[in-house]
């Protein structure tokens, strides 16, 4: 029995194991990200199809547009390949005065004595010196790419929206918009739900399908960055399974708002041109019958000086003014 004390203290060791949390493996932070993340991408869908989404070739100078990973792009006015800029993937991308010399075919030592500020140009992507030390010498800035390349990688294609409709009464589109607007709300509620299940799965796997209430199956894309592995009830998930209800009610109110104006502002808008095609259609069916009768009038008005005047008071003298 002299191994008993041991064979205790092994014994209490996993009692108090069995008591202990797990060491939670998800980032609320991350998760919240990619929350946001794909939310802004169903956001960007919608406010395509309901307004329309403009081609790369037809975008003007300072216009954004998305691409497949969603990252930003800026249309810059500039031809060839430096149509569209983005700071896609750079903004931890670094390098010494060592490997900036291979890059750029010159020296360490002429690196090293570049001043800050200066850029150089890599295939298209931008690299600045900075004034720092060790590895963070130079930072990259931009990435370059055609009006083709952007078409080609658009998270979303030209099309032209709903409101973009012609010949057609607003209250004809009211359908079309109202049904965008459900999907909206059915498609951003399955990211909510494929994230919360996400989070409190204890296998760290992602649903690749949710059926919300009220909503056919849909298809959700997975957050690595929600795999709590089952970790769901613990403090630091909290703030992840709370975070994208609220922001989803935000986001639609909001956006049920901005349609209301749109649809507001397009009916006005489409009777002012109704108002104004029958008004031009009239004026042209009237113009000669108009100009006609102008003409007769004022041939008759020249003439009305030819008649003679037969009442005495034609010929009587100006009344004259009493003495001052």
């Amino acid at each position: 029995m002299r191994h008993t004390p041991l064979c205790i203290g092994i014994f209490c060791i996993l009692l108090l194991c069995s008591f202990v949390q797990p060491a939670l493996a998800g980032d609320p932070d991350a998760c919240q990200a990619a929350i946001g993340r794909e939310l802004a991408r169903e956001l960007r869908i919608f406010r395509a199809v309901v307004y329309g989404e403009i081609a790369a070739t037809g975008a003007t100078v300072g216009h954004v547009k998305y691409d497949s990973e969603g990252d930003p792009w800026i249309k810059t006015g500039a031809e060839d390949n430096h149509a569209w800029a983005s700071i896609k993937g750079n903004k931890n991308r670094v390098m010494n005065n060592e490997e900036a010399g291979r890059v750029f075919g010159i020296s360490t030592e002429e690196a090293a004595a570049v001043s800050h500020g200066t850029i150089y140009n890599e295939n298209g992507l931008l690299w600045t010196k900075i004034n720092g030390r060790g590895y963070n010498e130079w930072h990259a800035a931009l990435v370059f790419q055609s009006d083709e390349d952007m078409e080609k990688d658009a998270e979303v294609e030209p099309r032209r929206g709903i409101f973009e409709t012609r010949r057609v009464l607003t209250t004809e589109l009211v359908p079309y918009l109202v049904s965008s607007m459900r999907a909206l709300q059915c498609r951003t509620k399955a990211i909510c739900e494929g994230a919360q299940q996400t989070i409190l799965s204890s296998e760290n796997g992602t649903p690749e399908y949710t059926e919300p209430l009220g909503c056919q199956s849909i298809a959700i894309r997975p957050m690595p960055e929600c795999q709590f592995g089952g970790t769901g009830t613990y403090p630091n998930a909290e703030a992840a399974l709370s975070y994208c209800p609220p922001v989803q009610q935000q986001m639609l109110e909001r956006e049920a708002e901005l349609l209301k104006f749109a649809v507001e502002y397009d009916a006005a808008y489409r009777s002012l041109l109704q108002i104004a095609g029958n008004m031009d259609l009239s004026l042209r069916e009237l113009h000669w019958p108009f100009t006609a009768t102008i003409r007769h009038s004022a041939a008759l008005i020249g003439k009305l000086a030819h008649i003679p005047c037969f009442l005495s008071s034609c010929d009587a003298s100006p009344i004259p003014f009493p003495d001052q």
